[in-house]
Protein backbone atom coordinates (compact mmCIF):
# COMPACT_ATOMS: atom_id res chain seq x y z
CA UNK A 1 0.00 0.00 0.00
CA UNK A 2 2.44 2.38 0.94
CA UNK A 3 4.14 2.07 -3.19
CA UNK A 4 3.40 4.96 -4.93
CA UNK A 5 -0.09 4.36 -7.38
CA UNK A 6 -0.90 5.38 -10.59
CA UNK A 7 -4.68 7.58 -10.22
CA UNK A 8 -5.31 5.74 -14.16
CA UNK A 9 -4.88 2.67 -12.58
CA UNK A 10 -6.75 2.73 -8.93
CA UNK A 11 -9.73 4.14 -10.98
CA UNK A 12 -9.69 1.18 -13.20
CA UNK A 13 -9.43 -0.81 -10.25
CA UNK A 14 -12.77 0.83 -8.75
CA UNK A 15 -14.77 0.22 -12.26
CA UNK A 16 -13.96 -3.12 -12.02
CA UNK A 17 -14.58 -4.08 -8.70
CA UNK A 18 -18.28 -2.59 -9.30
CA UNK A 19 -18.61 -4.77 -12.39
CA UNK A 20 -17.60 -8.34 -10.34
CA UNK A 21 -19.68 -6.54 -7.27
CA UNK A 22 -22.49 -6.52 -9.60
CA UNK A 23 -21.47 -10.56 -11.30
CA UNK A 24 -21.60 -11.69 -7.52
CA UNK A 25 -24.65 -10.31 -6.99
CA UNK A 26 -26.16 -12.69 -10.48
CA UNK A 27 -23.77 -15.70 -8.71
CA UNK A 28 -25.93 -14.71 -5.48
CA UNK A 29 -28.96 -15.06 -7.05
CA UNK A 30 -28.01 -18.30 -9.18
CA UNK A 31 -27.34 -20.20 -5.81
CA UNK A 32 -30.63 -18.39 -4.25
CA UNK A 33 -32.70 -19.68 -7.15
CA UNK A 34 -31.05 -23.51 -6.72
CA UNK A 35 -31.43 -23.79 -2.79
CA UNK A 36 -34.82 -22.28 -2.15
CA UNK A 37 -37.06 -22.03 -5.61
CA UNK A 38 -39.52 -20.16 -3.87
CA UNK A 39 -37.71 -16.60 -4.04
CA UNK A 40 -37.79 -17.11 -7.85
CA UNK A 41 -40.37 -14.19 -8.33
CA UNK A 42 -38.13 -11.73 -5.99
CA UNK A 43 -35.08 -13.16 -7.60
CA UNK A 44 -36.27 -12.50 -11.40
CA UNK A 45 -37.03 -9.03 -9.89
CA UNK A 46 -33.61 -8.35 -9.19
CA UNK A 47 -31.23 -9.96 -11.86
CA UNK A 48 -32.92 -8.51 -14.71
CA UNK A 49 -32.40 -4.89 -14.50
CA UNK A 50 -28.76 -5.55 -12.52
CA UNK A 51 -27.47 -7.32 -15.56
CA UNK A 52 -28.53 -4.33 -17.54
CA UNK A 53 -26.04 -2.70 -14.99
CA UNK A 54 -23.86 -5.20 -15.77
CA UNK A 55 -23.85 -4.35 -19.31
CA UNK A 56 -23.33 -0.58 -18.87
CA UNK A 57 -20.28 -1.13 -16.56
CA UNK A 58 -18.60 -3.97 -18.40
CA UNK A 59 -18.69 -1.43 -21.60
CA UNK A 60 -17.33 1.33 -19.06
CA UNK A 61 -14.91 -0.45 -17.97
CA UNK A 62 -13.45 -1.88 -21.38
CA UNK A 63 -13.30 1.39 -23.04
CA UNK A 64 -11.55 2.34 -20.41
CA UNK A 65 -8.74 -0.43 -20.61
CA UNK A 66 -8.51 -0.04 -24.17
CA UNK A 67 -7.66 3.52 -23.23
CA UNK A 68 -5.19 2.88 -20.41
CA UNK A 69 -3.81 -0.32 -21.79
CA UNK A 70 -3.91 -0.08 -26.19
CA UNK A 71 -1.01 -2.94 -25.57
CA UNK A 72 -2.63 -5.01 -23.52
CA UNK A 73 -6.20 -5.88 -24.48
CA UNK A 74 -4.46 -7.75 -27.95
CA UNK A 75 -2.42 -9.67 -25.91
CA UNK A 76 -5.79 -10.62 -23.45
CA UNK A 77 -8.02 -11.38 -26.34
CA UNK A 78 -5.69 -13.36 -27.66
CA UNK A 79 -4.50 -15.90 -24.28
CA UNK A 80 -8.35 -16.10 -23.65
CA UNK A 81 -10.51 -16.29 -26.84
CA UNK A 82 -12.05 -19.39 -25.81
CA UNK A 83 -12.71 -18.57 -22.35
CA UNK A 84 -13.78 -15.42 -23.33
CA UNK A 85 -16.26 -17.23 -26.58
CA UNK A 86 -17.52 -19.59 -23.97
CA UNK A 87 -18.75 -16.75 -21.64
CA UNK A 88 -20.25 -14.84 -24.43
CA UNK A 89 -22.35 -17.92 -26.03
CA UNK A 90 -23.54 -18.51 -22.35
CA UNK A 91 -24.53 -15.19 -21.63
CA UNK A 92 -26.66 -15.83 -24.88
CA UNK A 93 -28.03 -18.50 -23.00
CA UNK A 94 -28.74 -16.77 -19.39
CA UNK A 95 -30.74 -14.12 -21.41
CA UNK A 96 -32.74 -16.59 -23.70
CA UNK A 97 -33.50 -18.57 -20.39
CA UNK A 98 -34.49 -16.04 -18.49
CA UNK A 99 -36.10 -14.08 -20.88
CA UNK A 100 -38.48 -17.55 -21.56
CA UNK A 101 -38.98 -17.64 -17.92
CA UNK A 102 -40.52 -14.29 -17.18
CA UNK A 103 -42.94 -15.29 -20.57
CA UNK A 104 -44.69 -18.63 -19.98
CA UNK A 105 -48.01 -18.52 -21.37
CA UNK A 106 -50.93 -19.89 -19.42
CA UNK A 107 -50.99 -23.80 -19.29
CA UNK A 108 -47.84 -23.90 -21.00
CA UNK A 109 -46.40 -27.78 -20.22
CA UNK A 110 -42.40 -26.32 -19.73
CA UNK A 111 -42.35 -25.24 -16.31
CA UNK A 112 -40.67 -21.53 -15.64
CA UNK A 113 -38.81 -22.60 -12.80
CA UNK A 114 -36.61 -25.47 -14.84
CA UNK A 115 -35.86 -22.54 -17.53
CA UNK A 116 -34.77 -19.90 -14.73
CA UNK A 117 -32.89 -23.20 -13.19
CA UNK A 118 -31.19 -23.64 -16.47
CA UNK A 119 -30.34 -19.60 -16.02
CA UNK A 120 -28.87 -20.44 -12.89
CA UNK A 121 -26.71 -23.08 -14.64
CA UNK A 122 -25.20 -20.54 -17.04
CA UNK A 123 -24.71 -18.16 -14.74
CA UNK A 124 -22.32 -20.26 -12.65
CA UNK A 125 -20.64 -21.09 -15.80
CA UNK A 126 -20.30 -17.90 -16.51
CA UNK A 127 -18.81 -16.73 -13.39
CA UNK A 128 -16.13 -19.87 -12.95
CA UNK A 129 -14.82 -18.50 -16.52
CA UNK A 130 -15.06 -15.16 -15.47
CA UNK A 131 -12.84 -16.53 -12.57
CA UNK A 132 -10.50 -18.33 -14.18
CA UNK A 133 -9.27 -15.05 -16.29
CA UNK A 134 -9.61 -12.93 -13.72
CA UNK A 135 -6.79 -15.38 -11.62
CA UNK A 136 -4.94 -16.22 -14.67
CA UNK A 137 -4.21 -12.57 -15.08
CA UNK A 138 -3.28 -12.04 -12.12
CA UNK A 139 -1.11 -15.02 -11.57
CA UNK A 140 0.32 -15.73 -14.57
CA UNK A 141 -1.11 -19.30 -14.43
CA UNK A 142 -1.88 -21.40 -17.80
CA UNK A 143 -0.08 -18.48 -19.65
CA UNK A 144 2.62 -19.63 -21.97
CA UNK A 145 4.99 -17.16 -23.23
CA UNK A 146 2.04 -14.92 -23.87
CA UNK A 147 0.73 -16.56 -26.40
CA UNK A 148 -1.44 -19.24 -25.20
CA UNK A 149 -3.72 -20.22 -22.59
CA UNK A 150 -3.64 -23.71 -21.45
CA UNK A 151 -6.20 -25.09 -18.86
CA UNK A 152 -4.63 -27.90 -18.06
CA UNK A 153 -1.21 -25.92 -16.97
CA UNK A 154 -4.33 -23.78 -15.27
CA UNK A 155 -6.21 -26.01 -12.86
CA UNK A 156 -2.39 -28.50 -12.82
CA UNK A 157 -2.77 -25.65 -9.28
CA UNK A 158 -5.47 -27.31 -7.51
CA UNK A 159 -5.64 -24.03 -5.65
CA UNK A 160 -6.92 -22.02 -8.79
CA UNK A 161 -10.14 -24.34 -7.65
CA UNK A 162 -10.06 -23.90 -4.00
CA UNK A 163 -10.20 -19.99 -4.74
CA UNK A 164 -13.13 -20.69 -6.83
CA UNK A 165 -14.75 -22.84 -4.30
CA UNK A 166 -14.26 -20.53 -1.51
CA UNK A 167 -16.03 -17.62 -3.67
CA UNK A 168 -18.94 -19.86 -4.42
CA UNK A 169 -18.77 -20.80 -0.93
CA UNK A 170 -19.08 -16.98 0.64
CA UNK A 171 -21.30 -16.02 -1.87
CA UNK A 172 -24.02 -18.94 -1.01
CA UNK A 173 -23.41 -17.62 2.61
CA UNK A 174 -24.75 -14.21 1.59
CA UNK A 175 -27.34 -15.52 -0.54
CA UNK A 176 -29.53 -16.14 2.42
CA UNK A 177 -28.98 -12.26 3.72
CA UNK A 178 -29.58 -10.94 0.16
CA UNK A 179 -32.86 -12.76 -0.19
CA UNK A 180 -33.99 -13.27 3.43
CA UNK A 181 -33.85 -17.16 3.49
CA UNK A 182 -35.18 -18.44 6.18
CA UNK A 183 -34.48 -22.13 5.40
CA UNK A 184 -31.89 -23.32 7.23
CA UNK A 185 -30.41 -20.13 7.85
CA UNK A 186 -27.78 -21.40 9.91
CA UNK A 187 -26.01 -22.49 7.26
CA UNK A 188 -25.32 -18.70 6.17
CA UNK A 189 -22.80 -18.12 8.47
CA UNK A 190 -21.49 -21.31 8.64
CA UNK A 191 -20.92 -21.46 5.08
CA UNK A 192 -19.58 -17.80 4.85
CA UNK A 193 -16.90 -18.48 7.63
CA UNK A 194 -15.46 -21.62 5.45
CA UNK A 195 -15.88 -20.31 2.17
CA UNK A 196 -13.67 -17.32 3.99
CA UNK A 197 -10.96 -19.49 5.22
CA UNK A 198 -10.26 -21.70 1.89
CA UNK A 199 -10.29 -18.16 0.13
CA UNK A 200 -7.09 -16.25 2.71
CA UNK A 201 -5.31 -19.86 2.37
CA UNK A 202 -5.93 -20.05 -1.21
CA UNK A 203 -4.79 -16.30 -1.53
CA UNK A 204 -1.52 -17.56 0.48
CA UNK A 205 -0.71 -20.71 -1.78
CA UNK A 206 -1.42 -18.82 -5.66
CA UNK A 207 0.83 -15.19 -4.09
CA UNK A 208 -1.46 -13.24 -3.89
CA UNK A 209 -0.24 -10.21 -1.36
CA UNK A 210 -2.46 -9.83 1.40
CA UNK A 211 -1.81 -8.21 4.96
CA UNK A 212 -4.29 -7.23 8.12
CA UNK A 213 -6.86 -5.44 5.96
CA UNK A 214 -8.16 -8.44 4.82
CA UNK A 215 -8.84 -10.36 7.78
CA UNK A 216 -11.01 -7.48 8.74
CA UNK A 217 -12.44 -7.30 5.18
CA UNK A 218 -13.00 -11.33 6.24
CA UNK A 219 -14.17 -10.63 9.64
CA UNK A 220 -16.93 -7.67 8.49
CA UNK A 221 -18.07 -10.08 5.96
CA UNK A 222 -18.14 -13.32 8.81
CA UNK A 223 -20.06 -10.81 11.29
CA UNK A 224 -22.45 -9.51 8.37
CA UNK A 225 -23.76 -13.13 7.77
CA UNK A 226 -23.77 -13.99 11.77
CA UNK A 227 -26.36 -11.08 12.18
CA UNK A 228 -28.77 -12.52 9.77
CA UNK A 229 -28.90 -15.98 12.08
CA UNK A 230 -28.81 -14.06 15.21
CA UNK A 231 -30.99 -10.93 14.80
CA UNK A 232 -31.94 -11.04 11.08
CA UNK A 233 -30.56 -8.19 9.58
CA UNK A 234 -30.63 -8.66 6.31
CA UNK A 235 -30.04 -5.28 3.38
CA UNK A 236 -29.06 -6.29 0.23
CA UNK A 237 -26.68 -2.63 -0.59
CA UNK A 238 -24.28 -3.63 2.08
CA UNK A 239 -23.81 -7.04 0.37
CA UNK A 240 -23.05 -5.12 -2.66
CA UNK A 241 -20.70 -2.79 -0.92
CA UNK A 242 -19.30 -5.20 0.61
CA UNK A 243 -18.34 -7.34 -1.98
CA UNK A 244 -17.21 -4.36 -4.18
CA UNK A 245 -14.76 -3.58 -1.07
CA UNK A 246 -13.25 -6.55 -1.13
CA UNK A 247 -12.97 -6.78 -5.04
CA UNK A 248 -10.97 -3.27 -4.71
CA UNK A 249 -8.76 -4.50 -1.52
CA UNK A 250 -7.92 -7.62 -3.40
CA UNK A 251 -6.79 -5.31 -6.48
CA UNK A 252 -5.16 -2.76 -4.33
CA UNK A 253 -3.20 -4.75 -2.21
CA UNK A 254 -2.36 -6.70 -5.71
CA UNK A 255 -1.36 -3.71 -7.26
CA UNK A 256 0.05 -3.36 -10.70
CA UNK A 257 0.20 -7.37 -10.81
CA UNK A 258 -0.66 -9.30 -14.10
CA UNK A 259 0.81 -12.56 -14.89
CA UNK A 260 2.46 -13.16 -11.88
CA UNK A 261 5.66 -11.04 -12.42
CA UNK A 262 4.91 -8.21 -15.28
CA UNK A 263 3.85 -4.93 -13.88
CA UNK A 264 0.87 -3.06 -15.43
CA UNK A 265 2.73 0.40 -15.59
CA UNK A 266 4.65 -1.46 -18.33
CA UNK A 267 1.07 -1.21 -20.05
CA UNK A 268 0.32 2.07 -19.17
CA UNK A 269 -0.45 4.50 -21.74
CA UNK A 270 2.08 7.26 -22.21
CA UNK A 271 0.38 9.63 -24.96
CA UNK A 272 -0.68 13.03 -23.93
CA UNK A 273 -4.15 11.59 -24.47
CA UNK A 274 -4.54 9.89 -21.61
CA UNK A 275 -4.92 13.10 -19.32
CA UNK A 276 -7.71 14.08 -21.45
CA UNK A 277 -8.91 10.51 -21.44
CA UNK A 278 -9.09 10.97 -17.54
CA UNK A 279 -11.27 13.72 -17.73
CA UNK A 280 -13.57 11.97 -20.04
CA UNK A 281 -13.38 8.91 -17.65
CA UNK A 282 -14.67 11.04 -14.42
CA UNK A 283 -17.33 12.71 -16.52
CA UNK A 284 -19.01 9.30 -17.79
CA UNK A 285 -17.49 7.63 -13.56
CA UNK A 286 -20.09 10.26 -12.46
CA UNK A 287 -23.07 10.07 -14.99
CA UNK A 288 -22.75 5.76 -14.15
CA UNK A 289 -22.58 6.86 -10.69
CA UNK A 290 -26.16 9.20 -10.71
CA UNK A 291 -27.67 6.35 -13.27
CA UNK A 292 -26.48 3.60 -9.89
CA UNK A 293 -28.12 5.81 -7.93
CA UNK A 294 -31.62 5.93 -9.75
CA UNK A 295 -31.17 2.28 -10.06
CA UNK A 296 -31.07 1.72 -6.23
CA UNK A 297 -34.02 4.46 -5.70
CA UNK A 298 -35.66 2.60 -8.27
CA UNK A 299 -36.06 -0.52 -6.05
CA UNK A 300 -36.70 1.35 -2.78
CA UNK A 301 -39.93 3.15 -3.96
CA UNK A 302 -43.12 1.92 -1.99
CA UNK A 303 -44.70 0.82 -5.47
CA UNK A 304 -42.10 -1.53 -6.15
CA UNK A 305 -42.44 -3.26 -3.26
CA UNK A 306 -40.21 -3.96 -0.30
CA UNK A 307 -37.08 -2.03 -0.14
CA UNK A 308 -33.88 -2.87 -0.35
CA UNK A 309 -32.99 -0.40 2.67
Amino acid sequence: IRRKMNIYIIINYLILSIVFSFLSIELISALALFYDKNKFNEIRDIISPVWEMIGTFIIFFVVNTEVLYPNLLPTIAKLYTIPILLIGLFIISRNAFLAYSEQMWKGSKIDSILLARVYSISTLIISFLSLVVLISILTGLGVINLTVFNFIQFFSNYYTLTLILGVILVLFGLSFIFYKIEKNKILSPIFTLFGLIILIYSFYKLDFYINYLIYIDALLIFLISLSYYLFNFSKKYIIFLINSLSFFLIEILNYGKIFGTQSLINYLNTSPVLPASFIVTILGGTLLLILLTLFIYMFTRPSHGEKIY
